[in-house]
């Protein structure tokens, strides 16, 4: 995952569109059911119930919840979720973990998804988004392969390959993929443009995984990560798909996304609207809506300052400006058409920036700030412009 990670997003996520707590949620294809018994366990979730397709799984799940007590919360059944019989407008919600690039019905699920919600409800997932079968664009191995030529030959000894020093990155033949397991990413593409057929999406944030997948598979234990260049090495690497992805040069091949329901599903998305849509320069986010733009970078506060002109480093004068130490970083990202984003979520588009001393002063769009949303202590991002 890409960029910077503060505790857990289905927790995130969870605080933010399942309280107060959803009545009743469908789970699909969950696996061991960890991730969703965390979600009625933590109080975002009242009554569940869940479908996956390995029985195995299933009495295993099963057996956990029970010695848990949460077996009249949490419904664990065996079967195609399709044939089921589910009522319409039955579940508040829908939540699937890295599930969804296995269906092969992939359309159908959605109907599905959409029928069995009540007006209004929500569908959140965490899913890879990227090429089917994960035959991953050229350009992505391109850019990877001349990383990789950077590298030592002590770092590109492939585990799984006895050790080679690899001269590539290896990119799977769609052979392999199919025999391996053909359900794997079979219609990923389509995850985004059914989405947002059926779905108004409320939240979507990509994460990248496009070079972290591929790139460090058979590598990684050549690294040394109580080593201070092993872990410059990696950052740097890490730093390089961050750029890519929020300059739009890359996809990502990741990402969280909560919908609610559409009244009436998109008859048709147009031919426009498709393409580019895991870049994040991709041209539909006006037309569907404000959404995350690019991968989130850092966190920042307001300087903990206040007199006659400011209070917790936001002006009083009627002009909407705050301020904040000068690191580094905050030069990077505070610059001219970048947005602000608060913590309540509202955004401000930035139109001056000036230096003084060891600040940066902030002049933003619109009316005077609020020093309660924008002042020290609490949090503030930025999203890069597109």
């Amino acid at each position: 995952m890409t960029g910077e990670l503060e505790g857990d997003p289905l927790q995130m996520i969870a605080d933010k569109f399942l309280t107060p707590p959803v009545k009743r949620m469908l789970a699909v294809g969950s696996g061991l059911a960890f991730k969703e018994e965390s979600l009625v366990k933590r109080g975002y979730v009242e009554q569940l119930v869940v479908f996956e397709a390995s029985e195995v799984a299933v009495e295993s799940a099963k057996a956990r919840i029970k010695a848990d007590g949460l077996e009249n919360k949490i419904e664990i059944r065996t079967g195609d979720v399709t044939a089921a019989g589910l009522e319409r407008d039955s579940f508040d919600a829908v939540f699937i973990q890295a599930a969804i690039h296995h269906f092969y019905n992939i359309e159908e699920m959605f109907q599905l998804f959409h029928y069995v919600l009540k007006p209004g409800g929500q569908l959140l997932y965490d899913e890879y988004i990227g090429p089917d079968h994960h035959m991953y664009e050229r350009q992505v191995f391109d850019l990877m392969d001349e990383i990789n030529d950077c590298l030592d030959p002590s770092y590109k000894k492939d585990a799984l390959r006895n050790n080679e020093v690899r001269d590539e990155v290896p990119q799977a033949t769609l052979e392999w993929m199919l025999d391996m397991d053909p359900s794997e990413g079979v219609h990923s593409a389509e995850i985004l443009p059914l989405t947002y057929k059926y779905f108004d999406v409320e939240f979507r944030n990509d994460y990248g995984g496009t070079f972290m997948r591929p790139f460090f598979v058979g590598i990684l234990p050549n690294f040394n990560f109580d080593d201070v260049k092993d872990q410059t090495i990696a950052r740097l690497i890490i730093q390089m798909e961050e750029w890519l992805l929020r300059y739009g040069v890359i996809p990502s091949y990741h990402t969280w996304v909560v919908g609610k329901k559409r009244e009436t599903p998109i008859e048709k998305m147009e031919s426009e609207d498709i393409p580019n849509i895991n870049f994040s320069n991709w041209k539909g986010w006006e037309k569907f809506g404000s959404q995350s733009i690019a991968p989130k970078v850092r966190d920042y506060k307001a300087a903990n300052f206040s007199d006659d002109n400011w209070t917790n480093g936001v002006g009083k004068l009627g002009v909407p400006v705050f301020f904040l130490p000068a690191s580094r970083k905050a030069m990077i990202d505070f610059v001219v058409g970048n947005r602000v984003i608060f913590y309540d979520e509202s955004e401000r588009k930035i139109i001056n920036v000036e230096q003084n001393e060891q600040s940066l002063i902030i002049t933003l769009e619109g009316n005077q700030l609020d020093p309660n949303i924008v002042g020290f202590p609490n949090k503030i991002q930025v999203s890069y412009a597109v």
